[in-house]
């Protein structure tokens, strides 16, 4: 399925096809028409493209794009923009109304016709999204595709009221609610807070009696929850809080402040059962008890608990205090082990040497055994999981923070782990073997003539290099550092190129300007190219700001004077030396 006529095809058949799957068909379409000077026909692939990268969802949008219903999908630092809303023409918005009658693709249908409305305001449009979000949510919920179909349901639920249609709205609320009863009854308990919180956010449009009922239903699936999931009280509390907020919109403050009362409890609760088996047990239970005090506070009265509570925080810090111990934590590795590892480069020669650096991948740790390993430690050392760890940039402003769960296993698993284990490496063996290859008589011809012999490294980028490796064998790493972190971006770029992987994008005056680094080190076929051990050795020493981020420091003048180390250093050349090992090899046409 490679011609532009056949992809369509293809996409207006398939009713369910989602986004990604469009985009991604649609961008090997408009690559396939450009190649073959089709500029009518790539013109409005183009403008497909564009709609379809569009973003609804209001879980990601752009504070500047807020009081819009779409959001581009991208807003560069530069001031790019795409798709940038304003480049749509009077041409494009009819070829999208011609597509909207002939596609069969559900996707398509709510997206040509929901934008189509909010361009031209025609409320036949908005009715014909309407409708099609509800059936392509349905769709997807069915399927147990839950974060799709609840930006599809939301969407529609928002347009109807926009348009102040009540038989719209009524369809959209009553769809909603169907959706929550068939979730308690399969004791799918956990999507009703998603469900739940559209219905809450436009709560105005619903009756007392429907906005009652609606509490009444998340009482049932926290209750269920609950009695499935003993241990998950995190989730429980989140649903049930729901109809706390519901009651006290309806200023039934007995009952809000009897489900007041249940949060506390799963806060005591927690604090008596999840301690278990971990090491600093009483700080653990001063976190959880400290949220049911938090509660109490805010209920009248419960004098006599609230002090017993605070008593018991006392209690649980000094016995927290007391427990403490300084520590310290030594690796000691026996000299026969390391001596073991480097017996074999000890009696190899220079080019079997760099050869082994080269394609030799196992003493890097692997990122996927990190994350077990981090796992491991959350389950054993709770406390230490609970607060969510941030970067700061060079002014102490919060760039990143880790608030999943997924997201706090993920920076233990680099912070703790690899960016460790990268130094270690460095420390015991790779210094080692360079002080090897400099005893052997080292000369930079031996590094330079494989960038030299390696076909996707350019005359010019080799003849940067070998300015860059006589810095290293000088050790001048300030000047090798320079050079050598953004020449992995380029050879990463050019390898890229090679695959056929786009590295620029048209920006909103319809120009190419290069992608961001870290968009390209996305690409699924570079990560499935590189492997699991080099492309988290590449992404977290050189472009993740929860890593070492050498290249982005470096690019934007932050890296500190004590970062320009031999350690730095003998990264990037490892790096450098590793990106020498691919070739190319053509496909016959048949293939």
């Amino acid at each position: 399925m490679e011609k532009p006529n056949e992809i369509y095809k293809y996409i207006d058949s398939n009713k369910i096809l989602n986004h990604n799957e469009i985009s991604d068909l649609l961008r090997k379409a408009h690559e396939y028409l450009q190649e073959n000077n089709k500029t009518e026909e790539a013109k409005k692939c183009k403008w497909d493209r564009m709609i379809t990268d569009l973003v609804i969802d209001p879980a990601y949008k752009n504070k500047e794009f807020a009081a819009q219903p779409f959001s581009p999908m991208l807003v560069g630092a530069d001031g790019c923009i795409y798709p940038n809303i304003e480049s749509f023409t009077d041409e494009s918005l009819a070829y999208f109304e011609s597509r909207a009658e002939t596609t069969r693709n559900l996707f398509l249908q709510t997206r040509y016709n929901d934008f189509l409305w909010f361009k031209k305001k025609d409320h036949k449009r908005a009715k014909i999204a309407v409708e099609k979000y509800l059936e392509l949510g349905n769709i997807l919920f069915a399927k147990k595709e839950y974060l799709d179909s609840f930006q599809y349901f939301n969407r529609a639920l928002s347009l109807s009221i926009t348009l102040n249609n009540e038989q719209l709205i009524t369809q959209s609320v009553s769809t909603i609610f169907n959706l929550i009863d068939q979730n308690i009854r399969n004791k799918e308990n956990r999507w009703v807070i998603e469900l739940a919180e559209m219905l809450i956010e436009h709560k105005k449009f619903l009756s007392s009696k429907e906005l009652e009922g609606l509490a009444n239903k998340i009482l049932t699936a926290a209750k269920s929850y609950k009695s499935g999931q003993p241990n998950n009280l995190h989730i429980f509390r989140k649903i049930i809080s729901l109809a706390e907020r519901i009651y006290r919109r309806l200023d039934k403050t007995e009952k809000a402040n009897s489900i007041s009362l249940e949060i506390a409890n799963s806060f005591e609760e927690d604090a008596k059962n999840k301690t278990e088996g971990y090491t600093i047990k009483s700080a653990v239970a001063v976190h959880y008890i400290k949220q049911a005090l938090d509660v109490y506070q805010r209920l009248p009265g419960y004098n006599d608990k609230k002090k017993k509570l605070l008593l018991k925080i006392k209690e649980l810090n000094e016995k927290t205090i007391n427990n403490m111990k300084k520590f310290e934590e030594r690796i000691e590795i026996p000299n026969e082990e390391i001596e073991k590892m480097l017996e074999p480069i000890r009696v190899a020669s220079v080019d079997q040497i760099i050869n082994y650096l080269i394609f030799e991948d196992n003493f890097l740790p692997s990122f996927e055994e990190a994350l077990e390993r981090a796992k491991g430690l959350s389950e054993k050392f709770v406390f230490s999981h609970i607060f969510s760890p941030e970067v700061l940039d060079h002014q102490n402003n919060i760039i990143y923070r880790a608030v999943t769960e997924e997201e706090k296993l993920e920076f233990q698993a680099i912070r703790n782990d690899l960016l460790l284990h990268y130094r270690l490496i460095y420390s015991i063996y790779f210094r080692e073997v360079i002080n090897i290859l400099n005893n052997k008589g080292l000369k930079d011809k031996d590094i330079i003539k494989h960038f030299d012999g390696s076909p996707i490294i350019s005359d010019d980028r080799v003849y940067i290099l070998s300015v860059a490796i006589e810095r290293f064998l000088s050790n001048d790493y300030i000047s090798f550092i320079h050079i050598g972190a953004l020449q992995i971006e380029g050879i990463i770029r050019d390898l890229l190129s090679i695959m056929g992987i786009p590295t620029s994008r048209v920006n909103e005056k319809g120009f190419f300007g290069e992608r961001t680094y870290n968009s390209i080190l996305g690409e699924d076929e570079l990560k499935d190219l590189l492997g699991d051990r080099l492309y988290p050795f590449i992404k977290f020493t050189q472009s993740d700001i929860r890593g070492f981020n050498f290249r982005n420091y470096l690019a934007h003048g932050l890296m500190k004077y004590d970062f320009f180390d031999e350690f730095a250093a003998c990264v990037i050349l490892l790096i450098l030396l590793k990106l020498c090992r691919f070739k190319i090899q053509k496909r016959e046409e048949n293939e």
